[in-house]
């Protein structure tokens, strides 16, 4: 038997992009008979220690505690001795032990499960480095920091990102195997942080394929019940309302292409800072409409509904957002930042300059990217194909298995 402890927070990043990579993770682990999976789930909303046996999979719910940053570790340490009681009960001198971590600041429970169980296998996948945040994704102005840090000529305003950066190198290197979710962070461990090749995994994030066989009038109803214009063309983003995701380029590209489809409407599904987009959008404050975060059946009827989805981002690893409009065969504009640039054909790419400073993104090309999808819709099933090829949650658990030993 395999006991695989998957570790997961209550966090933000939780609710988007690492919660839906633990989902699928759950869905294909728990679903063996020779795997016995345990969700380990920090800072939950449980006001207690739980213990939960449901689905076929156990729940350990640890509390969220309120810890300034500098004493974070003692909490993580703390659920440590709280878990390893479990772990030592439920194990048999034949059963293989895998911790799987995804949050960087886990550092210590990864160290501690080797400390008590030195035989244990333990993961970490990369979802985020923060470096990136900081810097707006810019690999760029990262890798002269890192030089000039190398040369001894480091600022002392980059100590923060040059420490992080130490920290998560800490963090590949105590794991025994690392998994990127894109072939840009693959290179980026080889160059700039030293981890050794023979234990870095490229596996891109799969999502399992809920694309609807529907009559040819649905997405004419959809639109009539959500009281849209039926020929109106609409455009779909879907992501934080922040800087990094490329907000302000995309409503002053809208602008643009309003004036040439007059019968359009930028649809903008998520959170955050709905100040800047209304700055922006002064004049077509009309034809934007913010929706706030969705639940995933009504996201699922606006990508039926979509003739264009829009990822301008500075930064991502591999978005389930854009799996998800490849799903529905909605033809993609997306920039060609970290991940990103490995998803989309090729087609409909925003090309971010980058420089020492800054990153900068062209509203009018981003426009004239968005014209040129809404005028080619056939183009649609290119990214259907893709999703097909590379993106699904059978590719991902094939690869998945084969780190795990399962083949």
């Amino acid at each position: 038997m395999k006991q695989v402890y998957l570790f997961n927070e209550g966090s933000r990043a939780a609710i988007y992009g690492i919660g839906t990579y633990i989902r699928q993770m759950v869905t294909f682990l728990s679903g063996r008979q020779d795997i016995r999976l345990n969700l380990v789930m920090l800072n939950s909303d449980k006001n207690e220690f739980e213990v939960e046996e449901k689905d076929g999979y156990r729940t350990f719910y640890f509390p969220r505690v309120s810890l300034p940053q500098d004493k974070l570790e003692i909490y993580i340490r703390n659920t440590w001795y709280v878990l390893y009681p479990y772990i030592e009960e439920d194990l048999v001198e034949e059963d293989r032990l895998f911790f799987h971590f995804n949050y960087g600041q886990e550092l210590p429970l990864l160290e501690l499960a080797k400390q008590y169980f030195p035989k244990c296998t333990t993961l970490f996948t990369i979802h985020y480095q923060k470096w990136c945040f900081e810097l707006s994704g810019n690999t760029t102005r990262f890798k002269k920091i890192m030089q000039d840090c190398r040369d001894g000529k480091s600022e002392g305003r980059f100590k923060e990102i040059t420490d992080d950066k130490e920290k998560e190198r800490a963090v590949y290197s105590a794991a025994d195997a690392v998994i990127c979710l894109s072939r840009y962070t693959y290179g980026l461990l080889l160059e700039e942080y030293g981890i050794d090749v023979a234990k870095i995994y490229l596996v891109y994030n799969g999502l399992s394929d809920e694309y609807p066989v529907y009559e040819e009038k649905e997405p004419a109803l959809i639109k009539r019940d959500l009281h849209f214009d039926e020929s109106g063309k609409l455009i779909l983003f879907v992501g934080r309302l922040d800087d990094i995701k490329g907000i302000d380029c995309l409503v002053e590209a809208f602008k643009i292409v309003s004036d040439a489809y007059p019968d359009s409407r930028l649809l903008m599904v998520g959170e955050g800072n709905y100040a800047s987009c209304l700055e922006k959008a002064k004049g077509i404050w009309n034809r934007i409409t913010f929706t706030g975060r969705l639940s995933k059946d009504e996201l699922y009827r606006l990508y039926r509904i979509a003739d264009v989805g829009v990822m301008p981002s500075k930064h991502e690893q591999c978005s389930y957002v854009a799996m998800e409009m490849m799903m529905f065969g909605v033809p993609l504009v997306s920039s060609t930042s970290t991940g990103l640039a490995e998803m989309g054909n090729g087609l409909y790419k925003l090309h971010i300059e980058e420089t020492d400073e800054e990153v900068r993104l062209s509203a009018d090309d981003l426009a004239r990217l968005i014209m040129d999808a809404l005028r080619n819709p056939e183009t649609g099933r290119l990214f259907r194909n893709e999703y097909e090829q590379k993106f699904t949650l059978e590719r991902m658990k094939e690869k998945m298995e084969r780190i795990y030993g399962l083949i």
